[in-house]
């Protein structure tokens, strides 16, 4: 079910990326600008230092092919969104305009999230509890996040790099009570890298988190869950619902565990785990939705 409000309201800003391919960029620039989308087609945009006050259609290198001097493929980069009317209506609609122009998903598409988290720069407990939450769930995590079907995506591991096995082998080194404590965390860590899952590079510039796990997707539903999902998250680290100590004991465990690497490599599930994760998280229809989209997934597992 798609919604015109998911119950963070003014919370948070965010934008999403999609990727695509498929469809020839100047014919959906045509169609953005039919529909009164308001966007810029511009090559290489992020060299502009774009204000994602527009949406930007740019060429991506993952999807992009070039043929008789035309790109086909590429990806739309939304402008800044908030929990509104508004919001979701206008990516429901760039959905619609993309699936029209037969613009498809492929094994190597993915849907970026980007979130201002700026009011937790200072907030080391926050940031504790996130990289523990990561390191106990990330697993089931990616299964949620392949969205509409299982489906490994070829770049993962290198534009999407999972980071639970760094985070329990090094977090205990991260002092967080260091004045530079998100410095000591990525370098301790090797963690929350440009091209990890979960990335920190532009945060001290911009205030910015951008969680590249999603598997590329053009279904509205699925964009607004992974969305969702991730807003939720934020919200029930803030409200410290998580049990630091739980979660340390946790990932004691599984450092401990033979099992642990067979887990990943065997892309084996564990609904229990991933069950408890959504069950601090929003509402009892979120939590409905982030379970009908894990079990999806899981049901299409060959």
């Amino acid at each position: 079910m798609y919604r015109n409000q998911i119950g963070t309201n003014k919370d948070y800003s965010f934008g999403v990326e999609l990727e695509f391919t498929n469809a020839d960029l100047e014919k959906v620039s045509d169609w953005l600008e039919k529909e009164d989308i308001p966007f810029l087609y511009q090559l290489q945009h992020k060299t502009h230092h774009p204000d994602y006050q527009v949406w930007y259609l740019d060429v991506d290198p993952t999807v992009t092919e070039l043929r008789e001097d035309h790109y086909i493929g590429g990806e739309l980069s939304s402008r800044i969104f908030s929990d509104d009317f508004d919001s979701w209506e206008e990516l429901q609609k760039v959905c619609q305009i993309l699936r029209k122009m037969k613009a498809c998903s492929s094994d190597k598409s993915s849907t970026h999230i980007t979130v201002d988290i700026s009011k937790y720069k200072n907030n080391p407990v926050f940031f504790e509890t996130l990289s523990r939450v990561i390191s106990v769930y990330e697993n089931d995590m990616n299964f949620f996040f392949m969205g509409d079907c299982f489906l490994k995506r070829k770049t993962k591991d290198d534009y999407a790099a999972n980071m639970d096995f760094r985070l329990r082998r090094n977090l205990a080194k991260v002092d967080f009570s260091h004045e530079k404590f998100l410095d000591h965390l990525i370098f301790q860590t090797e963690c929350f890298r440009l091209r990890d899952g979960v990335s920190f590079f532009k945060l001290h510039s911009d205030g910015l988190m951008e969680v590249r796990y999603p598997n590329g997707t053009l279904q509205e539903e699925t964009i607004q869950t992974n969305i969702n999902f991730v807003l939720k998250l934020l919200k029930a680290i803030e409200e410290g619902k998580f049990d630091l100590s739980y979660l340390t004991e946790q990932m004691e465990k599984d450092r401990q565990s033979p099992d642990e690497m067979m887990y990943y490599f065997r892309s084996m599930e564990r609904p229990e785990r991933f069950m408890e994760l959504i069950s601090y998280l929003g509402s009892s229809l979120d939590q409905e939705q982030f379970s009908k989209q894990y079990q999806k997934v899981l049901a299409s597992k060959p």
